[in-house]
């Protein structure tokens, strides 16, 4: 009788504990890390220096507010030198520090490297839509902070329907994942805007005479040049631009919202497009009242510190802290597999979007943050352009796609959770 009763406790005692798992580990004692790996050194080092300083005032900003549960926070940053190769290497720099998550490289090929290496929480710069997959899989453990690829080129071609340039040239340099990605959605949805690809340029990153490119565009019936690309690439294509008097407006992609590239580019920029997010736009009206106000306080903390409004990258390493600190205190524990699953149900409002994750999206940053502005007078400012048209129909049997409506989001009906 006692043999039985025993084995009936052992049974029970097993149901509970298979249906009521043990919880996660809870935050450790001390201090919290979190880690990120940019360029410091290589091509886009000024826009790297501006994610980490963007990161940095994110994780100044909890510790004032008392931490984590009390534990404090600090930001641990290695240098991946835009060098794909190097990732690996320091990431194991950064793993000795044993960062709760990490914030992941500004380019794609970088991303691509660190996704595989890691299991540890991973939300990605390089707006790389398929650095969140593993084959047909999603990726449990990798989050985009910034708008995706795809997102961006679906943006661009709202754009092209409002004005009326149904024609595009597309200039993208050779082998570079995130401009291929871009060129691909381009390409696959101009037809539902009643737009059309009509010269597609690749070039070499190392080009530094686009004349027979811009000559090739001008023998083409586009009405708008699209571009995607940093280093060098961009400031250059941008001079010859204007030098050639090329009746196209040319479309920069939104990595090259900075400061240096205004400067590095003077007035021989004026005139010409980039795609940011509504946040490098808030200080500018016409963008809503309700935007500014999400933007203002991190905007206007940045700019009395570094003496400048804050860039697109510094936005995006600002978001990317946000976001890892938020699951972390969401999860209420440093294992990863919790702060994914909080990211996963993760809708945050930051001064770089409001970012809304589930288990089937982790591009988080919806297209409606994303607006065009034109350099004036060696500034950003909003471009006004007649609202967009509806796209055409979708082919009966196509599958449905997400086109968000062009203009800023509202702002989130509730303030911006604390830490």
């Amino acid at each position: 009788m006692k043999l039985r009763m025993i084995h009936v406790l052992l049974a029970a005692a097993l149901t509970v504990a298979c249906s009521n798992p043990a919880p996660a580990p809870g935050l450790p004692s001390g201090t919290i890390t979190i880690g990120m790996l940019t360029s410091l050194t290589g091509i886009d080092h000024s826009l790297a220096i501006d994610a980490s300083v963007g990161a940095q005032q994110a994780v100044d900003e909890a510790n004032a507010g008392g931490g984590l549960s009390g534990h404090r926070v600090q930001l641990s940053v290695e240098d991946d030198s835009g060098n794909a190769a190097l990732v690996p290497a320091a990431l194991s720099r950064l793993a000795v520090r044993r960062p709760a998550g990490v914030i992941g490289p500004l380019f794609a090929s970088g991303e691509l490297a660190l996704a595989p290496a890691t299991r540890l929480p991973v939300v990605s710069l390089s707006g790389f839509d398929t650095v969140v997959m593993s084959g047909r899989s999603m990726r449990s453990n990798v989050f985009l902070g910034v708008p995706s690829a795809s997102r961006s080129a679906e943006r661009m071609l709202v754009y092209a329907q409002a004005s009326k340039r149904t024609g595009l040239a597309v200039a993208h340099p050779a082998g570079d994942p995130f401009s291929d990605q871009a060129l691909a959605t381009l390409k696959a949805d101009a037809s539902r805007f009643g737009i059309a690809v009509v010269d597609d340029e690749q070039f070499d990153p190392a080009t530094t005479d686009f004349g027979p490119l811009l000559n090739r565009v001008r023998a083409s019936s586009a009405k708008l040049l699209v571009a995607w690309g940093g280093g060098s690439a961009a400031p250059l294509l941008t001079r010859a631009w204007k030098d050639s008097g090329l009746e196209a407006p040319l479309l920069l992609s939104g990595a090259r919202s900075s400061t240096d590239f205004l400067k590095s580019t003077g007035e021989l920029g004026q005139g010409a497009l980039m795609e940011v997010t509504a946040s490098v736009l808030a200080g500018s009206p016409p963008v809503p009242p309700a935007v500014q106000k999400q933007v203002a306080g991190m905007a206007s903390a940045f700019q009395r510190a570094q003496h400048y409004y804050p860039s697109q990258a510094a936005f995006d390493g600002y978001a990317g802290a946000r976001l890892l600190l938020a699951a972390i205190a969401k999860a209420g524990s440093a294992d990863p597999a919790a702060i994914d699953a909080a990211l996963e149900k993760l809708s945050l409002p930051t001064a770089a979007g409001t970012f809304s994750f589930s288990a089937r999206d982790h591009l988080g940053l919806p297209a409606s943050w994303l607006q065009v502005a034109t350099i004036k007078d060696g500034r950003l400012s909003p471009t006004a352009s007649s609202p967009p048209t509806r796209p055409r129909p979708r082919r009966r049997g196509s599958p449905r796609r997400s086109v968000p409506p062009p203009g800023c989001p509202p702002a989130s009906p509730s303030p911006a959770p604390g830490w």
